[in-house]
């Protein structure tokens, strides 16, 4: 979760931006301690040491992977804030989220209580929200549209978005949206839930139908100022409303076998019982037919057989 200039109404409140802007312009406390790592500051109070010196651990390899795996300079000096669940609710104004950035200013702030509970944990945590810090600091804010944002951050950490999702959604089609529409995600909570899926799915789509380089591509072109549907028809010949045409067939295709499968679950575990039984039957007729056989034969050699 992150929080643009003009952030989204809702849960994408100006009161967490605020809030976050009045702790770095507070008087600092000594309850207040930071440590470098690399070009990253990370910022924590004294009961948050042990998970400050983890970040202070695995930072340079995300700052590599991400470079190394979206094709982007990841020089994004990022201050790296860890604060417990009181303190994190004052200032994303959400229960739901456990972490966010602003690109902006070049924040991560994250919920130490839980960015340890599954499906959460704090390298995949961080690399979500480093991913838009990197994004943001490579592609200008009109050019990114909130869907390639997520989608792109989710893929980054392998699937895990920000927010306590629960399991993983099923998209219906009543659930999915145009990617026009989601240039800015819902307000409802179980809209934002359908906004992140559905941004997850298409980008997964797009490198599972086009290859790496096809998001690649299309990353650079964003880079390059093109507007989403330039750069979408540069690299994988799809303009928005076309990818989501596509996309949306394979996931009714993919929907239909699943929902196929978890309905008729027991009639189908039959028949492949029922097959199998009538498999090892045939096979054990076949197996006392060559028994006979060979059995007929030894009587025929016995008999030719002088004494």
């Amino acid at each position: 979760m992150f929080y643009r200039t003009r952030p989204d109404k809702g849960v994408f409140l100006i009161i967490p931006v605020l809030a976050v802007v009045l702790f770095f312009t507070a008087p600092p406390t000594h309850a207040e301690q930071a440590m470098k790592s690399g070009d990253a500051t990370i910022i924590f109070p004294d009961g948050l040491f042990k998970p400050a010196l983890e970040v202070r651990k695995i930072y340079p390899g995300l700052e590599k992977d991400i470079e190394r795996k979206l094709h982007l300079s990841a020089d994004i000096h990022p201050k790296i804030i860890l604060v417990n669940r009181g303190d994190f609710l004052r200032m994303a104004g959400t229960p739901v989220a456990v972490a966010f950035a602003q690109p902006e200013r070049g924040i991560i702030v994250l919920d130490i209580s839980r960015v340890y509970a599954k499906p959460f944990n704090l390298n995949s945590s961080l690399s979500h929200e480093l991913c838009h810090l990197v994004l943001h600091g490579n592609i200008k804010s009109e050019n990114l549209p909130r869907w390639i944002d997520e989608g792109v951050c989710q893929w980054f950490s392998d699937g895990v978005d920000e927010i306590e999702a629960g399991e993983r959604i099923v998209l219906s089609g009543t659930e999915m949206s145009p990617l026009s529409r989601l240039s800015r995600f819902p307000e409802d909570d179980a809209g934002v839930r359908n906004a992140y899926a559905e941004s997850r799915s298409v980008v997964e789509y797009i490198v599972k139908e086009y290859g790496k380089n096809g998001l690649y591509r299309t990353l650079e072109g964003l880079k390059q100022g093109r507007s989403p549907d330039e750069a979408l028809k540069a690299a994988i010949s799809l303009d928005t409303d076309g990818l989501y045409a596509r996309w949306r067939r394979y996931m009714e295709r993919k929907n239909t076998v699943f929902l196929f499968l978890s309905r008729e679950v027991y009639p189908v575990l039959f028949f492949l019982a029922a097959l199998a039984t009538i498999c090892g039957y045939a096979r054990f007729v076949k197996r006392r037919k060559e028994y006979k056989d060979e059995d007929e034969n030894d009587e025929e050699d016995d008999q030719g057989r002088p004494f």
